[in-house]
């Protein structure tokens, strides 16, 4: 590398004002002492003369200078470009762009007071003629350098988008090298909003941040990986540069991409010989990962690809695989079909609604199953009423139309009730089970409507019903219909006699509506059959002879001894109360 005294450079200095040929040689030789002393290698200040294999190790990038390195050079060069209307000598702002590096700009604006009146950075960033050249040659350059500072600037000048248009035009592998390597510049948040903004009005177009594909493999590792982190600046080219990923030897590299690459190249990452790897590019493609860009193809790509994971050497990606597979719709149990419904709503609603409807009309039976037990819980009973009714009009299986009782309780309407109306003679006990429970919610929730008329009718005349399940759902429907401070004679009737009922499914189905009946409002529901009713669970949670019976009693006890400590503990009852009885013993168990 060229070798110069900075003691020189005023001379150098004297010399721009001279014959064109010896300015010229002044004005090259000023820039080459720049860049020695700002530690970056002479090539990348010159036109077209950077080898991509600087980007392996032979250039030596900008390194923090020490505080008196360069000043004699600072000076003399601030002299020139407050003369650079007499010289024009555009070098001598090339020169000045080469010194303006990070290290230098951090110390000058933190202490300029220290600083000598006459140097580059002071002339530079102060305004006046030296401040328009430097500009010119940030923005208009074709130097590799000019590309860095540009990049280095961005999160600091006021007039980025000049800053911006210079970062975007790269010609050479080595200016991609200078800006990847310091990809974590993007992390400032002006520097972030310039490239998102620039991004958003692209219109599909590249916009320069990433370079070509055949370039991506000539760069250093910390280049590729600056590659993946500034994708999102560069949404048209991303595939191109991110697809050399896929064979490259470095891992990191590797696990960058598989986080931002778009669908089909996560795929093929999915299969990577690295867990880590493996495993970020199986959560893309996953509905509960990061959103893929391009979020309805990532589905397609998935389908397709997930259920070959299951044969992964990766143990965290098999799992992956078995959990993510559980989330198809039509295939996923309780929590995992709703949340498959809830992610295709979010998605495609129009589409997520019609896949419910082609599922629970041509799907097999526990297909449809699930289907509608998703749909309920995704809050789409009322847009899947037709169905419904047609599902309870034919003769279905008995437990797809238990299910569809069930899911009509969320619609409400005088055709639904009336379709559940004209269930309660069915053959299947839990078919009428289900249609006297969504009968009884449909009269709790909207009490003088359609379905109360039916809850009433069968509580001013009950007959004997065999069914525990259907028994149960009926005593709850008539409490539940009622108003909170209303008695209900009939059902607390009805309710002792299942605790007391010789038969242990009706006992244990006694022992499940205490459970939901008082606690809560049993109390005002109830009024004085509440006391009674209490203690006939108490003595089935001591001595009755089925020992599921005792359990679900004393359920429902812990239930009602809880919220008599949260009342007790609310009124000051507790504080009150003494800690120990007579014999030591805590009282407060």
């Amino acid at each position: 590398m060229f070798s110069g005294d900075a003691a020189l450079a005023p001379a150098l200095a004297m010399l721009l004002h001279g014959a064109p040929e010896v300015a010229a040689r002044a004005e090259g030789v000023l820039v080459r002492m720049a860049a020695e002393h700002a530690g970056i290698h002479p090539r990348l200040t010159a036109r077209g003369g950077a080898d991509p294999g600087l980007a392996s190790g032979g250039c030596r990038l900008p390194s923090d200078p020490s505080p008196g390195s360069g000043v004699g050079l600072e000076e003399a060069l601030a002299a020139a470009l407050r003369s650079i209307a007499e010289h024009a000598r555009r070098g001598v702002a090339l020169a000045a762009v080469v010194l303006l590096d990070t290290p230098r700009r951090i110390r000058w604006r933190r202490h300029d007071s220290g600083r000598s009146a006459g140097s580059v950075l002071t002339t530079a960033l102060q305004g006046g003629a030296g401040l328009d050249a430097v500009r010119a040659a940030l923005r208009t350059s074709s130097r590799p350098i000019a590309r860095l500072r540009a990049w280095e600037w961005l999160g600091e000048a006021t007039e980025g988008e000049g800053l911006l248009d210079r970062v975007r035009r790269a010609a050479l592998p080595i200016e991609h090298e200078l800006v990847l390597s310091r990809w974590h510049l993007s992390l400032h948040p002006r520097r972030m909003r310039a490239l998102r903004r620039h991004a958003g009005v692209s219109r599909g177009k590249p916009t320069g941040i990433l370079p070509p594909g055949w370039v991506v493999p000539r760069l250093s590792a910390d280049a590729r990986h600056g590659a993946a982190a500034l994708a999102f600046a560069d949404p048209a080219r991303a595939a191109e540069s991110l697809e050399p990923a896929l064979g490259d030897g470095d891992e990191l590299v590797r696990l960058a991409s598989a986080r931002v690459a778009p669908a089909r190249l996560v795929a093929d990452l999915c299969f990577d010989s690295d867990d880590r790897v493996a495993r970020a590019a199986a959560l893309r493609l996953s509905r509960v990962g990061v959103h893929v860009p391009g979020r309805s193809a990532a589905l397609d790509v998935a389908a397709g690809t997930l259920p070959r994971l299951r044969r992964s050497p990766h143990e965290s990606v098999r799992r992956l695989a078995v959990q993510e597979g559980r989330r198809v719709l039509g295939r996923g149990t309780g929590a995992e079909a709703g949340l498959a419904l809830r992610m295709a709503l979010r998605d495609d609603p129009e589409g997520a609604l019609a896949g419910v409807r082609r599922l629970i009309r041509d799907g097999v039976l526990e297909e449809r199953v699930a289907g509608l037990l998703a749909a309920r819980r995704a809050g789409l009973g009322g847009a899947l009423e037709g169905d419904l009714l047609q599902i309870l009009a034919s003769l279905s299986p008995p437990r797809l139309m238990a299910t569809a009782a069930t899911v009509l309780a969320d619609c409400g309407s005088a055709a639904s009730v009336a379709a559940l109306r004209s269930v309660l003679d069915a053959p299947d006990a839990r078919v009428r089970a289900n249609a006297l429970q969504s009968l009884g919610r449909v009269a709790a929730r909207d009490r003088g409507g359609p379905a109360s008329p039916v809850i009433g009718a069968l509580a001013s005349d009950p007959a004997p019903i065999d069914d525990h399940r259907a028994r149960a759902n009926l005593v709850r429907a008539m409490i539940e219909a009622t108003p909170a401070r209303d008695s209900v004679p009939c059902a607390l009737h009805e309710l002792g006699a299942m605790l007391a009922d010789r038969r242990a499914l009706h006992r244990l189905a006694g022992a499940w509506l205490a459970g939901r009946c008082l606690p809560g409002e049993g109390r005002r529901r109830l009024a004085d059959g509440f006391v009674e009713l209490s203690a006939r669970v108490e003595r089935l949670a001591e001595d009755d002879a089925d020992p599921r019976v005792r359990a679900r009693a004393s359920a429902c006890l812990r239930r009602l001894h809880a919220e008599r400590r949260a009342r007790w503990a609310g009124d000051g009852v507790l504080a009150r109360l003494p800690l120990s009885d007579a014999s030591g013993e805590s009282m407060r168990a």
